[in-house]
């Protein structure tokens, strides 16, 4: 662009510097040929040609001596012998145009342009002009675009300046010092921001280009990796001979230098390029430029930091990508610590600026001192930013082997293994695109052997797979073989053999390279085939990690099974990886492990904790968790397997039992878990003998065998054991240490453990040995001595016989407590402060001092506390009986020196008490906070309708005196809430009083002050409740009440009202009578109020039934009426709720009894009413009271709700009376073929003299009276409050009887086309029965406006006129109706203050608008028109069309109403010092206007309209010269 810019300037300058010289003398030549170019050009004018023709051409041509005159004559004569040819001219002959302009601005117009020129010749000659056409198509794109080659998908360019054209048989193009460069084009929808998705370059290159065959022979030249991102000077090939075809994107080249920061030497090789074509994209994988080096024995260090690489180097794209070959594949050495890591082989390495590929390598990890982790098939990459090695078994069969680890002597088949070089730890983890369901790692023994896994292998073969390839491989001492070798070994062909030489590999027996089509028998095989021969002894070691979800067993609903499934999949599925190895330690740290089986036979395994296991050297195993070993379980906090001795360390313990085999027949067959347990053991279980690790082999019955080394015990503080009353620190069983062998076959029934007791200070401490007792937990059974044990500490010898076991301590006997005696009915249980057991009790009387009650308690638990000198009591199987056997108590009772209390349910004969705490004197029983229960004695037998309980009530304080016969009680806290079951009934009470002989209950509520006067609000509250469900908590205050169990009612007094739903209703006596199943007395003169908030309706001489909170029914007189005068009463023969639960009644008002709405109104029909609305509704009919005989009263049909202090009924359009009949508001045309009876006529809720009697003006909305104004007023709402909103307002005053109105009046007259609306004032005179208006007129036609927009400018221009005056028009008001308020106001303020009326409103631009317009009826007898006249000589033209006048004129309008034909209108304007204009416009079966006017200009400019312009659909206008229009229309005004 800089260089185009330049070019330009020159061309100017000398372009300036010439006209100087020539004196501007043009060259006319030149100037013609750019002429005849231009229209030669014109057919393929696109817009870069005209832009070459103006902005590149033509400045060169004209502007000086740049462009050589001999060169432009050549051009000139070649285009001549061009067009001569017939060559199209575009593009051919522009081809040539542009490349004399390309070859001259380049500044070749010497030999470099005749050598091109002599090309061109010579093709002219050629009568087949398409090597012409080719050879101009490839100048023009290389001289004017340094384009060489075009393709649809790419392009080739060479740059430089220095070529020259040969013609060799073939045109040639020489160019030397150039660059070669091969794009391909973008065709996705970021093109514009990128224009080539890929490239092609050489730089510093010269050659020759065969412009016919589209080949480029090359001579040296730079080649550079920059498009891969790789440094320029960094990464560079020197290229010698070559060649190119620009036919394609493709380049190859062989016998390069290559200069590369890998390899400190140039390196001789081969380079292949591409530029990819299709769509661009970001981070595209670059495979090119690729280079391979002919050696293929490089050693490079650190390739990348702590990484060496040996063998072959090429480059693919920015990446290093070493090979190997069959002898010697390429090999990376990881180095960890200054050490070689981790070596892998492989024929192909991947090095780029982010990471190290390597597929299907051979794997050697090294750790420890002679150990490693070997694998021979594994995806290894490592990525450069984060410095991570992945080493991945793929799907190959070579890749699906384990991973072999000789320091810990396991194969590990893990999905991966990651290290980190800034990490300690070797990762064990799995791809994250591996689903779920195979999320789990196999840990195996090297010793390891399962006989299903044998089994299924040989299938139903003869001979075993693994049989076969062992004795193979023996024989022949072959272990490494070709696929064709191992397919003979199973005496099968190569395919038949794959399937299994595969399913072989992948379990690890042997290594298969499918690529190679090698085969290696591992020692796996051979332990497996040696173990099946017992040959050799093997394990049972083989264990996962398994992060995978389990689905829950189908049918099982368990919560707890549920949700511990779903916990254990959510905790795995938060698990990323399956362990760990500690590089230091080379523990390695593994997940999600579930159990590891150790020994099947001797039935040994672990159940880590937390999943959680530790693998150390030689397959030993830390952990915490579980053992399982013959019977025995033992819960280990620390603990190991150590493998070569083939036992567990337990270091610390938690529990040991063991599962005992059945004492008895009836507990069944199954094992049973020992009830008791050991703790803190410590010692070890010796699994087997180290030389029968399978348990195969006879000798070693004594196996498992539990040493316990140190002391341990047994506790029995068990929470379900007396609730852990035996206190594992002070009451325990010391177990002395022990040997225990042949864990899976030992007899429980011989089975002892010695030891001694430590009983919590019950007993001193003795000795015994634990034994398996009855049930199932370890005690023992013992006869105390003569001398007997000392008891509780205390002076007491206790000689009956113990026994321990999970029922805990116990002995028998009999307790005697002050007036007391307890005698156990079985055994009493020691606990270390208490004795407690079954026993019979009794309790003597006493009322002398300190009082006691008589009590008989033949089955009571006993719990005897020594040291507090208390007795306690509970009933078991039969109550405790008090008071001479009248009261029994369901509880228990505490007995000591200062009386006796209790707690439980004191039972009666027709009562029951319940309490946590009792008092008990001789006679009384007493309670601070209890519940009492009436039951319903009179209930019949087998009656189900009604409830056993009469009476209820919670949380109270009293007594029950037995003496005085009498229960009286009150509420702990404010007031108590008692239940009625009979009745369905609760209540909120202070004291109740039970007279327990005469089956009567009194219940009183304290009075409040009554804070709601005056307010309706009840601030006490309701204090009776129904809890029938079917009456929704039904609820009312009565602060006295009486119950009569006999009649099983409530009588509830001085209840002022009950609240249903929104409405209140006031009983008449005050009394609510509650019968059985909560029903209510019906209520009489009765009253209501709903709703009770807003108290809009009140109803009297009620009925009313309820049955629910929100459900009444009832009848009743309603108040209609004003505030402070006398109601009227309007029955209502419905009164209920709706679905809503809102009160809503019906009534009717019949044309007997016609009610008077107000003194203006009458109304006759149906009422309805809904609590939440103010007003009632009102459907029926309506009559206006008024004495104004020309206008009729009729009965109105409406429906709405009436407030009585404002009365407002809605008024439609379209209204008629009860039977029918149309009835309107207004004014009408009497439409008659009797044209004496065509007149005016008035309307006011009146029947209308003939149906199709053309209205002229109406009103709508509300209807309502105006005492002030005495007067009845219809309109909008809006208009009714404020007169200048918009609408149509009409009033009728009913003491002059006369009729008024504004807004839109339509004349009541047909005009067809012609359309004619008026904004204004009507009145009518009663009196003269005269109705005159007073309008704005818009007048509306389908004529050609320019002529008639003329006239507004001529009444302009005449001088005089007066202007159009707001106050004395309707002006405003029509600007409001038909434009807006704010329009309205602004053309008043402009035109008042300014007078200005720059614009008409859009919604008049098509009208002529004339205000001031004042009209009468005319209706004279004898005369056969009829219609309205002006009564005024002048009105005001507002504007015509859309050119504003504003002027005063004189004016005169007839609009003749004709019955029997179309209306007629007549408009004459006399402008004084102007023109006349008369419109006469009849229409009858089409609308003919003809005008009348001396303006000679108008005339002229409508008759010279052509016909159609003056014609529509039902409408004609032109002018006419016929006065008697204009006479005839002159008459009336006579």
């Amino acid at each position: 662009m800089k260089t185009s810019a330049l070019f330009l300037f020159i061309i100017l300058l000398l372009s300036v510097h010439n006209s100087f010289g020539q004196k501007n003398k043009p060259n006319e030549e030149r100037e013609k040929f750019i002429s005849d170019y231009s229209r030669t050009m014109e057919a393929g004018r696109a817009k870069e040609i005209k832009d070459f023709i103006d902005n590149e051409l033509s400045p060169m041509l004209l502007g000086g001596n740049f462009f050589p005159e001999e060169r432009f004559q050549q051009m000139q004569t070649t285009v001549d012998q061009l067009n001569e040819k017939q060559i199209t001219p575009f593009p051919h002959l522009h081809n040539y145009v542009v490349s004399v302009y390309s070859l001259v601005k380049r500044g070749k117009t010497g030999i470099q342009f005749d050598n091109w020129h002599n090309i061109v010749d010579d093709l002219i000659k050629n009568r087949n002009t398409r090597r012409l056409e080719e050879f101009l198509a490839v100048s023009r794109s290389f001289l004017y675009q340094n384009i060489i080659a075009e393709d649809p998908n790419f392009t080739w360019y060479l740059s430089g300046n220095e070529f020259e054209f040969i013609n060799d048989k073939t045109p040639q193009l020489r160019v030397e010092n150039t660059t070669i460069v091969c794009k391909t084009i973008n065709r996705a929808s970021n093109w514009k921001d990128v224009s080539f998705t890929d490239s092609v370059k050489i730089e510093n290159t010269s050659g020759i280009a065969d412009l016919s065959s589209n080949k480029w022979e090359g001579q040296g030249g730079q080649f550079t990796w920059e498009k891969a991102l790789l440094p320029k000077n960094e990464t560079v090939a020197t290229l010698n001979n070559y060649s190119v075809s620009f036919r394609s994107t493709n380049f190859t080249v062989d016998s390069v230098s290559l200069k590369t920061p890998y390899i400190s030497r140039p390196v001789p090789g081969r380079i292949i390029d591409r530029a990819v074509k299709g769509n661009y994209r970001e981070n595209r994988d670059m495979v090119y430029p690729q280079f391979s080096s002919y050696q293929a024995n490089f050693e490079i260090k650190n390739i990348i930091e702590d990484v060496d690489y040996k063998g072959g180097f090429s480059l693919n794209g920015d990446q290093f990508v070493g090979v190997g070959n069959d002898e010697m594949q390429a090999e990376l050495i990881y180095y960890r610590k200054s050490k070689p890591f981790i070596i892998t082989q492989s024929d192909q390495v991947r090095v780029s600026s982010k990471s190290v590929r390597t597929d299907m390598a051979k794997m050697t990890m090294f750790i420890g001192l002679r150990d490693s982790i070997t694998h021979t098939g594994l995806n290894v990459s490592y990525n450069q930013e984060t410095e991570s090695l992945k080493m991945t078994r793929g799907s190959a069969a070579i890749s699906q082997a384990p991973f072999i680890n000789s320091f810990h002597k396991m194969n590990m088949y893990v999905d991966e293994l990651i290290w980190n070089k800034n990490s300690n730890d070797l990762v064990l983890g799995y791809d994250i695109n591996t689903s779920e369901q195979q999320r789990n790692a196999r840990f195996e023994s090297f010793s390891y052997y399962d006989e299903r896994l044998y089994q299924r292998l040989q299938g139903v073969e003869a001979l075993h797979p693994l049989v076969a390839l062992y004795k193979y491989a023996y024989k022949y001492d072959k272990f490494n073989m070709d696929e064709g070798t191992a397919a003979t070994a199973l005496n099968r062909t190569i395919e038949q053999a794959k399937p299994k030489l595969l399913e072989l590999s992948a379990l690890g027996f042997i290594s298969y390279d499918t690529d190679r089509e090698t085969v290696v028998v591992n020692p796996k095989t051979e332990h497996f085939v040696k173990s099946k021969s017992r040959a050799s002894d093997y394990d049972n070691i083989s264990f996962t990690s398994n992060l995978s979800p389990i689905r829950s067993e189908q049918g099982n609903t368990d919560q707890d099974y549920l949700e511990k499934v779903r916990k254990r999949n959510l905790e795995r599925s938060q698990i990323n990886q399956y362990g760990k190895m500690d590089l230091s330690s080379l523990d390695m740290d593994i997940q999600a492990v579930d159990f590891i089986k150790i020994a099947d036979i001797k039935r040994t395994t672990i159940f880590p904790d937390s999943n959680q296991v530790v693998i150390k050297k030689n397959r030993n195993i830390v952990f915490s968790g579980w053992i399982n070993s013959g019977k025995w379980e033992v819960k280990i906090e620390k603990g190991d397997y150590v493998y070569e001795s083939n036992k567990f360390n337990v270091y610390d313990s938690k529990v040991a039992y063991f599962n005992a085999n059945p004492l008895r027949a009836e507990d069944g067959k199954r094992a049973i878990p020992l009830q008791s347990v050991l703790n803190g053991l410590q010692g070890e279980i010796i699994v087997d003998a180290t030389s029968n690790r399978s348990g195969l082999n006879e000798g070693f019955d004594e196996y498992p065998i539990l040493v316990s080394k140190e002391k341990t015990r047994v506790y029995y503080d068990q929470k379900q054991l007396h609730r852990g009353a035996y206190n594992k620190e002070r009451f325990y069983f010391e177990v002395d240490p022990f040997t225990l062998d042949s864990l899976l076959t030992f007899n429980e029934r011989n089975l002892r453990f010695p030891g001694e007791l430590t009983s919590a200070g019950i007993f001193p401490k003795m000795r015994d040995e634990l034994k398996v007792m009855a049930d199932y937990s370890l005690g023992f059974s013992q006869d105390v001595p003569s001398e007997g044990y000392e008891f509780y500490g205390t002076d007491a010898i206790y000689e009956n016989k113990i026994l321990l076991s999970n029922n805990g301590l116990q002995g028998g006997g009999t307790i005697n407590f002050i007036n007391s005696s307890s005698t156990s009915k079985s055994l009493f249980t020691f606990l270390p402060d208490s004795a407690i057991g079954v026993a019979t009790f009794i309790n003597r009387p006493q009322e002398a001092g300190v009082e006691y009650p008589d009590a008989d308690g033949p089955d009571a638990f006993i719990t005897f506390l020594p040291r507090e000198k208390q007795l306690k009591a509970r009933s078991n199987k039969e109550d405790i009986a008090f008071f001479n056997g009248e009261a029994k108590l369901e509880g228990s009772t505490v007995l000591n020196h200062q009386g006796m209390t209790g707690r439980g349910g004191l039972d009666l004969s027709s009562a029951k008490l319940r309490s946590r705490h009792f008092d008990f004197t001789r006679w009384v029983a007493e309670t601070d906070t209890a519940s009492f229960l009436l039951n319903n004695k009179y209930k019949k037998e087998g009656d189900l309708t009604e409830d056993a309980l009469a009476f209820k009530t919670d949380n109270v304080n009293g007594k029950l005196d037995f003496k005085e016969r009498v229960g009286i009680f009150r509420p702990n806290k404010g007031i108590s809430i008692v239940e009625f079951p009979v009745n369905q009934y609760i209540c909120k009470i202070d004291q109740f009083t039970w007279q327990m002989d005469q089956d009567e209950m009194t219940l009183e509520k304290k009075e409040q002050d009554n804070l709601a006067i005056e307010s309706g609000m009840d601030l006490d509250g309701p204090n009776f409740f129904s809890t029938n469900p079917k009456q929704d908590s039904l609820q009312f205050l009565s602060p006295k009440a009486k119950f009569s169990l006999k009649e099983r009612t409530i009588y509830a007094y001085d209840t002022e009202f009950l609240e249903i739903a929104d409405a209140r209703i006031f009983p008449d006596s005050a009394v609510v009578v509650v019968r059985k199943n909560a029903k209510l007395d019906k209520f009489e003169n009765a009253k209501i109020v709903a709703n009770f908030i807003t108290k809009y309706h009140s109803m009297v001489n009620v009925e009313a039934e309820v049955t629910a909170r929100r459900a009444y029914t009832a009848i009743g007189d309603y108040e209609y009426g004003r505030e402070g005068e006398e109601k009227q009463l309007i029955h209502l023969s419905e009164i209920r709720l709706d679905t809503s639960f809102q009160t809503v009644a019906v009534g009717a008002v019949d044309q007997e009894n016609i009610l008077a709405l107000s003194e203006q109104f009458s109304f006759y029909g149906d009422v309805r009413l809904k609590a939440a609305d103010p007003y009632l509704l009102f459907k029926g009919a309506t009559k206006v009271n008024h004495d104004c005989k020309n206008f009729e009263r009729s009965w109105m049909a409406f429906e709405t709700a009436i407030d009585p202090e404002k009365i407002q009924i809605p008024v439609g359009e379209d209204m008629v009376d009860l039977e029918g009949n149309k009835i309107t508001v207004g004014i009408r045309w009497r439409n008659s073929t009797n044209k004496e009876e065509v007149r005016l006529y008035p309307t006011f809720l009146s029947q209308v003299l003939g149906e199709e009697d053309p209205e002229v003006f109406s009103a709508s909305g509300l209807l309502q009276y105006n005492g002030s104004t005495k007067e009845y007023q219809i309109s909008n709402k809006e208009k009714l409050v404020n007169r200048n909103e918009k609408g149509n307002y009409i009033s009728l005053h009913t003491e002059t009887c006369s009729l008024n109105g504004d807004g839109d009046i339509n004349l009541g007259m047909d005009f067809g086309t012609l359309d004619v609306t008026s904004i204004g004032e009507v009145n009518y005179d009663e009196a003269s029965e005269q109705t005159d208006l007073k309008l704005t007129m818009a007048i509306r036609a389908p004529v050609e406006t320019k002529a008639f927009r003329d006239i507004g400018a001529k009444i302009i221009e005449v001088p005089g006129l007066k202007d159009t005056d707001f106050n004395n028009s309707t002006l405003e008001q029509a600007l409001v109706e038909w434009v807006n308020r704010k329009s309205a106001d602004k053309i008043k303020s402009d035109f008042t203050l300014k007078k200005e009326f720059k614009n008409v409103p859009k919604e008049l631009e098509d009208a002529i608008v004339i205000t001031g317009i004042e009209l009468t009826s005319y209706a004279k007898p004898g005369d056969n028109q009829k219609g309205l006249l002006t009564t005024s000589t002048q009105s005001a033209i507002v504007n015509i069309f859309n050119q504003p006048v504003m002027k005063y004129v004189s004016t005169r309008i007839f609009a003749e109403q004709r019955s029997n034909m179309g209306d007629r209108l007549g408009l004459f304007l006399n402008v004084p010092g102007g023109f006349e204009y008369f419109i006469d416009y009849d229409y009858r079966k089409d609308g003919v206007m003809n005008i009348l006017t001396d303006d000679k200009d108008f005339n002229t400019e409508v008759s010279e309209l052509k016909a159609d312009k003056k014609k529509s659909r039902k409408f004609i206008y032109d002018i006419t010269q016929n006065s008697a229009y204009k006479s005839q229309f002159l008459r009336v005004f006579n």
